[in-house]
């Protein structure tokens, strides 16, 4: 039997317990990761949410043999970008978004959107009286 990884001093730590996450977030910027670091991400991703290697492969496109060089953090040779992405789509979902919304406060965000709320209303009632200027020149 695999042993399992400790991921708990990775940075994408909270994102394994996040209900957004593989769903609306893909977790940390893949872009920004080293190639070990992409490997332990997916490694770790993949044993979260209990994904074998035969999955992984047969629905990413890939050989079996790619994937467990990947799951063994096997980075003496580099893998191709189209490959790391289709591998990505599996294991992380068909998410575009990085998002992180826990680091967002929602009080925060509700008083921001209670205020560009007022703003619009503004906008609306001044567009409306300028409105009416305009018809009263056009009617002179």
């Amino acid at each position: 039997m695999k042993a399992r990884n400790d991921p708990s001093t990775k940075p994408y730590y909270r994102c394994l317990s996040c209900p957004r996450f593989r769903r609306t977030c893909a977790g940390l910027p893949t872009r920004d990761m080293t190639l070990q670091e992409w490997c332990e991400f997916i490694r770790d991703v993949s044993d979260a949410f209990h994904l074998s290697n035969a999955y992984i492969a047969e629905k990413a496109d890939v050989s079996l043999k790619t994937v467990e060089r990947i799951e063994a953090i096997n980075c003496d040779k580099d893998i191709m970008r189209s490959t790391a992405r289709r591998i990505e789509i599996v294991v992380l979902g068909p998410v575009g978004s990085h998002t992180c919304y826990l680091d967002h406060d929602p009080t925060a965000a509700t008083e921001l959107i209670a205020q560009l709320r007022a703003e619009v209303d503004y906008w609306k009632k001044e567009n409306d009286r300028k409105a009416k200027i305009i018809d009263k020149c056009l009617d002179l």
